[in-house]
């Protein structure tokens, strides 16, 4: 599979450096390489717009994988600055350089640096264009073990720029042939290539009047259209992630026409994953309403996509507006698209308590709580939020049964010892106040059973017809 849209960014370098060198000197322009992060470059200067800085200096480009496997969630993260600060098991910044060396594609030339991490071994290739201003990112990886990428959108290659790049365009997607949408004040301006592939975009620096247009593309052995839901990588599968650029000085109408070159080349799969980045950017110029269309959109055109449904309950949640879907409903709607990922059936699994339930609704909800900690076993919240429904049914044996296994997952989640000291006393104290209900209180108020007849529709009991 080849989802192609160039992401031309126009920096014209000619590799002059050493390999193991910090420093790069092509042409007009200057890389540096970080030796501590895996040869990552850490600058990138411009003289053709008055030596100006492209790169964000920390962040510049990092690959990230956030992997809920192993009933566990880990964050993984090329670049180490993204969890400066983070003393926990759950931040992983694991490569390990194997190699670097110089290398060549056709007008393009530059480095590839080789390094393994605990997934894949994976070629990054920093390539610049001997003629004109562009350059290419090329990250090629070979899965050392079977991947399951819960999340398409959680495997993915990010470039940012420097502080001066705050205005930020990308297709309108929500009618045809509708005018870029623009946000001002973008901080940090990013531009993301994941496996579901997101359009190009179009970055601005006003005060010194370069634009950058970016695109990306995904390759290799990739099924086509990729999943939404879960994408699973064999053992020794290859595949590409590549960002090109190009850079203009002074030069907004020729910047403005190779974003729009690059929007034409838009596949009509990729729809619903722009309209989730349309609504963000509405999000971030106070247009509630019309980013809410935007989601709900996104979620008619492909029924499995659970982004949109979370980012409305995100929506939900800071803006306090109303809509069809509440926020809790909205998290619910995600989690059915996506089980694995704990913030979305942590944060929807107070829908058990909505009071327009049936009773048979309530307990499947329950349900689909203990089911969510399956995968995420080692969490201690998970079985906490499965112990309060059965608490407030006064089914304190179960919820104690809960807290007891959340008391054990404490030893095995990834945080620091701090944390897991203050998890075990709070879960301690409980387990004796659910202990003393069980041998003191009488069992008078039990909840009743649910009636099943095999082969027959459930009935659509309500709750005040069943005494708790």
């Amino acid at each position: 599979m080849r989802l192609r849209m160039n992401i031309v960014l126009t920096i014209g370098l000619s590799v002059a450096a050493a390999l193991q060198a910090e420093e790069l000197k092509v042409g007009a322009f200057t890389a540096t390489l970080d030796k501590d992060k895996l040869l990552l470059p850490s600058s990138i200067r411009w003289a053709g717009g008055g030596d100006a800085e492209l790169l964000d200096g920390r962040m510049g480009l990092n690959h990230a994988y956030a992997s809920f496997e192993f009933r566990n969630k880990f964050y993984y993260d090329e670049n180490g600055n993204a969890w400066d600060g983070k003393n926990e098991p759950r931040f992983v910044s694991d490569g390990r350089l194997l190699e670097s060396a110089a290398c060549e594609e056709g007008d393009y030339q530059g480095q590839r640096v080789l390094f393994e991490n605990s997934y894949a071994r994976v070629e990054r290739r920093l390539l610049f264009r001997k003629t004109g201003a562009a350059l290419r990112i090329e990250y090629r990886f070979e899965t050392t073990r079977a991947v399951v990428v819960h999340e398409p959108e959680m495997f993915s290659v990010a470039l940012r720029l420097a502080s001066g790049f705050t205005l930020k365009s990308i297709p309108d997607v929500r009618a045809a042939g509708a005018p870029p949408l623009t946000g001002e004040g973008i901080q940090p301006a990013t531009y993301e290539l994941s496996l579901l592939a997101a359009g190009p975009a179009l970055f601005r620096d006003a005060q010194r009047k370069i634009d950058l247009v970016a695109s990306g593309a995904l390759g290799g052995d990739l099924p086509a259209p990729l999943p939404v839901r879960k994408c699973l990588l064999k053992k020794g599968q290859k595949f590409s992630l590549t960002l090109d650029l190009e850079c203009f000085a002074g030069e907004a109408d020729k910047a403005a026409a190779a974003f729009a070159a690059q929007c034409k080349l838009l596949k009509p799969e990729q729809t619903p994953w722009i309209l989730v980045q349309d609504a963000r950017l509405l999000l971030h110029q106070k247009k509630v309403p019309e980013a809410e269309a935007a989601l709900l959109k996104a979620a008619e055109l492909n029924r499995e996509y659970a982004t949109p449904y979370g980012t409305l309950a995100g929506l939900r949640r800071d803006t306090k507006a109303p809509g069809a879907l509440n926020e809790a409903e909205a998290w619910t709607e995600a989690a059915y698209r996506q089980p694995y990922n704990y913030g979305y059936i942590l944060s929807g699994s107070g829908f058990s308590a909505d009071k327009r339930l049936t009773v048979e609704q309530e307990r499947l909800a329950m349900f689909n709580v203990l089911m969510a900690v399956e995968n995420t076993a080692f969490y201690p919240d998970y079985y906490i939020w499965a112990a309060r429904p059965f608490e407030g049914m006064k089914m304190y044996v179960q919820a104690c049964a809960m807290y007891r296994q959340a008391l054990w997952a404490v030893d095995r989640m990834p945080r620091p010892e701090e944390f897991k000291k203050s998890k075990r006393e709070a879960f301690a104290k409980k387990i004796a106040e659910l202990e003393k209900k069980i041998v003191e209180e009488t069992s008078a108020e039990i909840a009743e059973l649910t009636p099943i007849r095999a082969g027959q529709p459930m009935s659509a009991t309500p709750k005040s017809a069943v005494s708790k």
